[in-house]
């Protein structure tokens, strides 16, 4: 039955296409109208039945009230107005019914549209201390102050107010002050005819003023609330109409010739979003290029909200723009006149100066193959139309971002670079400077670097050794503790350290000091001429073999004894020849010197130590003679002789001899034995006798002699003999 109905001719007379279009098109508006109408009583009579479904919600109010403000931006232009947008970023998010807060907007933006002729229409956003205000002001016709306290009854009209329009109900701004009641909140009003209106709404900023149950996504003090606050929901059918009754209400009231030339409402409200957010940063400016000219006009009414632009109609104009000046983005259609498209693609990619240059194409030709061409001849992205505003804008802002990123990318790597290079100088200034000797290898034992100090040691140029490896330049190396050090740091990953001795009769005679250490690609090398030193070395430990030979030579022990500042001492140095004098090994002595006073005859310890504290006070000579008892347990007589010196640390150091002295201590002993009994004899015989050296001098006479002359020794020293022998002397 239905297909037979549609076969059947309709009764009534045909309608001419354009016709049909105006009369489809009263209908609508005034479906619109009655829709709008029928949703404001449903939320009134929700309220009064206290059914209302609100949905409070953190937002973030700054933006949605600037996207919504948005919407009239187009069609406040064609009137010849202004509109500005004062919305910064509030400190927090605000809880409001998303749904609400954009009838209030919408509601007090065509209010102010409908009675405003000329200048501005204002829209601004602020916060207080513990709320947060709505401003919407204009410039119209005002209210005459009769009739402001009335403004909000339900159904009440201004008499005799001059608007666009004489259509309206008179409950707009009844049902503004009922939303924002259910916000906590309140409105005010206040007018001067012919100079304007403002209404400023005040909100409560948190969430305590709200009814917990209607809450989503809030900040809860426990987890039973957190569940109440998360699960807040609509139940009713929404009553929200959108931005676009009320924007194509407004058309409606603009003159038919600017009504006319206009974009569709579809095309206006695609450019809600492109309100500009406040910012420091310097405007983006991008070039676009199409030759479709109410295509280019849109684009750029579009994207000038945000961005600098520059418009061009063909792709050689293009090329000249950019010539004259970089943009920082070029939005080009694909088919255009002469150059299209893809030839300015291809020209840009190709120029060294615009290969970096952010490109997004524009076509008309759907499908994954066009897109995959317009990205394989190097465009940034591309874009088929047609193509929502939103689309629009989110792409150029996504692109310029990655552009941007590409740039600090490329910056901090010229950075990094620079960085690298000031630093690589500096390790070659330093390298180049030292007097040690450094040389580079790498993985494959080829040398990569040294400094002027290798070459100077080498007697090569750098220029004669890069490039070759270590075993060809240096052969003497191979097979020997170098190669096999080298080898071991590189395998073990550790640093090395040895003396090497390289050398070749009539070619090198050369002492090296080698540190070697590996690092991820090769092997570091520093190195010094230790000739000289080990020549040094060689001399010193000649001289201390002859020193050794003389003293071990010497018939007593060669010593070093050192006394510190806070009494202690130590033997430094003492010869083998100790082995016979003190019976112990010199490593004895040198570990523990107090073996030695421990051997002094108890008899002589206080002299000995009188002469030593004397000796180190006014650093004069040592020179005493005393007794040892060593370890065998015999008597030994030495003497020990040393010269002290004080350093500049306050140490007292002693050079000196010791010698074994018992030998003559029991010579001297004998003698004097002897002596006693030659003196015993000569005093007891009846002659006189006495003793006088080769002058004459006497020095000596028997007892015999004092008896005799009744003189004493004092009296009679130093008399010589022949005084006693002469005739005119006599003894009496």
């Amino acid at each position: 039955r239905v297909g037979e109905w549609m076969r059947t001719p309709s009764p009534h007379p045909p309608i001419h296409p354009s016709t049909l279009k105006k009369q489809l098109q009263v209908a609508y508006r005034n479906s619109q109208r009655l829709l709008k109408l029928v949703n404001t009583l449903l939320d009134f009579s929700r309220i009064e039945a206290g059914r209302i479904e609100v949905v409070y919600e953190p937002t973030d109010l700054a933006m949605l009230t600037t996207d919504l403000a948005g919407v009239f931006r187009s069609a406040i232009d064609r009137a010849g107005m202004c509109l500005r947008v004062d919305c910064p970023p509030l400190p927090e998010p605000v809880y409001v019914d998303r749904e609400m807060w954009e009838k209030i907007v919408l509601n007090l933006l065509s209010n102010a549209f409908k009675f405003t002729f000329e200048g501005e229409i204002a829209v601004v956003l602020r916060s207080g201390d513990d709320h947060i205000e709505l401003v919407v002001q204009d410039t119209g016709t005002g209210i005459p102050a009769e009739e402001l306290s009335h403004i909000f009854e339900r159904f009440h009209q201004v008499k005799g107010a001059r608007g666009r329009s004489y259509e309206g109900s008179g409950i707009g701004l009844s049902l503004v002050q009922e939303l924002v009641r259910l916000h906590g909140g309140t409105i005010q009003v206040s007018s001067v005819v012919d100079q304007g209106t403002s209404f400023i709404v005040s909100i409560p900023t948190g969430f305590a003023h709200l009814p917990s149950e209607r809450l989503r996504q809030g900040i809860a003090c426990s987890p039973q609330e957190i569940a109440q606050r998360i699960g807040a929901t609509r139940t009713l059918v929404s009553t929200a109409t959108g931005a676009a009754s009320y924007l194509e209400e407004l058309l409606r009231w603009l003159p038919k010739s600017i009504e006319s030339s206009g974009a569709r409402v579809s095309e206006l409200l695609l450019s809600v979003p492109v309100q500009p957010k406040p910012s420091s940063a310097p405007t983006m400016r991008i070039l676009l290029a199409d030759d479709n000219a109410d295509m280019r006009d849109y684009l750029k009414r579009l994207l000038s909200q945000q961005y600098e632009v520059e418009a061009v109609a063909d792709g050689v104009a293009t090329l000249a723009a950019i010539r004259q000046q970089m943009p920082d983005l070029l939005l080009t259609d694909v088919m255009m006149p002469g150059l299209d498209g893809f030839e300015l693609l291809r020209s840009l990619r190709t120029d060294p100066q615009t290969k970096e240059l952010p490109i997004i194409l524009l076509s008309a030709r759907a499908g994954e193959e066009s897109r995959i061409e317009g990205l394989e001849a190097g465009a940034d992205d591309y874009l088929t139309k047609p193509f929502s505003a939103r689309e629009l804008l989110a792409r150029i802002e996504a692109t310029l971002k990655l552009a941007q990123m590409r740039q600090e990318a490329t910056q901090r790597e010229r950075e990094m670079r620079s960085e690298v290079e000031a630093a690589y100088n500096q390790v070659n200034q330093i390298l180049e400077s030292m007097t040690d000797a450094f040389v580079a290898l790498d993985q494959d034992w080829q040398i990569v670097y040294l400094n002027a100090a290798a070459e100077r040691i080498n007697g090569k140029l750098r220029t004669e050794v890069l490039g070759k490896t270590h075993w060809e330049e240096w052969p003497a190396s191979v097979g020997t503790n170098v190669e096999h050090q080298y080898r071991r740091a590189m395998a073990e990953q550790i640093s090395v350290h040895f003396e090497h001795h390289y050398y070749a009769p009539f070619l090198y005679d050369i002492w090296l000091d080698i540190y070697a250490y590996p690092f991820e690609t090769g092997l570091g090398i520093f190195f010094r001429d230790i000739t000289e030193r080990k020549q040094a070395e060689e001399i010193l430990r000649q001289s201390e073999a002859r020193f050794q030979r003389l003293a071990a030579n010497l018939p007593g022990v060669i010593y070093q004894y050192v006394l510190h500042p806070d009494g202690s001492d130590a033997l430094t140095y003492v010869s083998p020849k100790c082995r016979e004098i003190y019976e112990l090994e010199p490593e004895v002595l040198l570990q523990d010197f107090g073996q030695v006073w421990a051997m002094i005859h108890p008899d002589d310890v206080e002299r000995v130590h009188y002469a030593n504290t004397t000796s180190t006070q006014r650093l004069e000579s040592f020179d005493v003679k005393f007794r040892l008892i060593v370890p065998s347990g015999r008597l030994k007589w030495i003497q020990a002789i040393s010269q002290p010196e004080r350093q500049s640390n306050g140490d007292v150091i002693f050079d000196g001899l010791v010698m074994d002295i018992t030998a003559h201590k029991q010579a001297e002993d004998r003698l004097r034995e002897s002596e006693e009994r030659f003196r015993t004899l000569a005093d007891n015989i009846a002659q006189f006798a006495w003793i006088a050296d080769e002058t004459g001098w006497i020095f000596w006479y028997n007892r015999r002699w004092f008896d005799y002359t009744g003189t004493t020794l004092e009296e009679m020293e130093g008399w010589g003999w022949q005084r006693y022998t002469t005739q005119n002397t006599s003894i009496a």
